[in-house]
């Protein structure tokens, strides 16, 4: 195989993973905006009409949801650090490929953003988000814990 084929490959595979790294967003930001809309009706959940019963239930529903949302955020974020290390590794092997070439895109794009201190990966930023989550959630969860305890 030609050396400019499997450029053309490996560049393609890349757009296909940062496709994909996109629709694992969308997934996952659909994924918390229903389990996140569902908070609000979690007393209708909890069942009895016993106010002592009833809020003891919603701590419970609180504390599952809690983890379970944590649960679903390092999911995200262990994604997220999958992708980001493919993403990686095609511009290595990009830039592997380059040095066959006088001059190469992915070489002289990665100068050009360095020289103008631009962000680096936007994978590494988007995770911001499942971390923020994660937050979200380990506070709740400490507060219900918290409350369960008094």
């Amino acid at each position: 195989m030609e050396v400019s084929k499997l450029y053309e490959i490996v560049l393609e595979y890349k757009g296909k993973i940062e496709e994909r790294r996109d629709e694992i967003n969308k997934y996952y930001t659909s994924l918390f905006a229903a389990f996140i809309s569902v908070i609000p009706f979690i007393d209708k959940f909890a069942g009895s009409d016993n106010t002592l019963t009833k809020s003891d239930n919603i701590r419970y529903i609180l504390i599952i949801s809690s983890c379970l949302g944590i649960v679903l955020s390092i999911s995200w974020k262990l994604v997220l650090h999958r992708i980001l290390s493919y993403i990686k590794g095609t511009e290595e092997l990009l830039c592997q490929i380059e040095k066959n070439f006088e001059i190469g895109f992915i070489s002289y794009m990665f100068n050009y953003l360095s020289q103008t201190n631009s962000t680096v990966q936007v994978t590494k930023h988007q995770m911001l988000v499942p971390n923020t989550f994660i937050v979200i959630f380990a506070i709740i969860l400490i507060y219900c814990i918290v409350w369960c305890a008094l």
